[in-house]
C-alpha cells in the first residue's frame, strides 16, 4: 500500500494476498522389523518447517505363514488358554512347543486344534522324497531322559504330517522320553520320514 507521510492520508490501499499454502515434502518412514519399531511417513511443509502429519511409530511384529516367520523364521507362540492348554494349530506352534517343553516346562499341557502339515511331500512311494535338505528339520518333545514331557497332549483326533527327522540325537519321533504322568492321546502322525543315528527309519 501507499501512504503520505504528511498527512497519513492511505493514497493506494493494501490488499489481501492468499497465502500461497504449504510446500508438502514427505518425511520417509521405516519399515518394522521382527524386533525393531518402525515409522509411517510423515508429510511437513519445505518453507516453513510445519510439521502437517506426524509420524506414527510402527510396532515391531512378525509376518507368520504356517506359523514361522518368513523374515526371521522365529516360531508362532502358542495361545494359552482360561484352562492353562496351550492350543496348536500351525506347525509354528508346534515346533515352539516342542522348545518350550525342551527348555524345561515339562508339564506343560497342550490341545491340536486343526490338522497340521509341517513338509509337503516328505514321502513318495512311502520313500524319502530326495535328500531331506528342502525339509525343516523336526527337533523331538522331551529329548533328555531327565527332561521327558510330563504334561497332557490332546490330539483331539487331528493329524499331523510331514514331519522330517534325521538327526544325531538318538531315537525320534514327535516325542522320544515321556514321564511316567504323560498323556499323549487322539492324534495321528502320517506322511513322515524318522532316523536315528543308529540307523533306525521310520517312515
Amino acid at each position: 500500500g501507499v501512504k503520505c507521510t504528511v498527512c497519513e492520508e492511505i493514497v493506494t490501499e493494501q490488499e489481501i494476498i492468499p497465502a500461497n499454502g504449504h510446500t508438502e515434502q514427505i518425511i520417509p518412514g521405516k519399515t518394522p522389523t521382527c524386533t525393531e519399531e518402525g515409522l509411517s511417513d510423515g508429510v511437513k511443509c519445505t518453507v516453513c518447517e510445519e510439521i502437517l502429519i506426524e509420524q506414527q511409530v510402527l510396532p515391531a511384529s512378525h509376518t507368520y505363514e504356517n506359523g514361522f516367520c518368513i523374515l526371521c523364521d522365529a516360531y508362532e507362540p502358542a495361545r494359552l488358554n482360561d484352562e492353562g492348554i496351550y492350543e496348536i494349530d500351525n506347525a509354528g506352534k508346534l515346533y515352539w512347543f516342542a522348545a518350550l517343553v525342551n527348555g524345561g516346562e515339562r508339564s506343560a499341557n497342550a490341545v491340536v486344534t486343526k490338522d497340521i502339515t509341517v513338509n509337503e511331500s516328505v514321502l513318495v512311494d512311502g520313500a524319502l522324497n530326495g535328500d531331506g535338505s528342502n525339509f525343516r528339520l523336526w527337533t523331538p518333545i522331551g529329548t533328555e531322559a531327565s527332561k521327558g514331557y510330563a504334561g497332557i497332549f490332546d490330539g483331539q483326533d487331528h493329524t499331523i504330517s510331514g514331519l522330517y527327522y534325521d538327526s544325531a540325537l538318538y531315537g525320534g519321533g514327535l516325542f522320544v522320553y515321556t514321564g511316567a504322568s504323560a498323556v499323549i492321546k487322539d492324534l495321528k502322525l502320517t506322511n513322515s520320514y524318522i532316523r536315528s543315528t543308529h540307523g533306525a527309519e521310520w517312515s
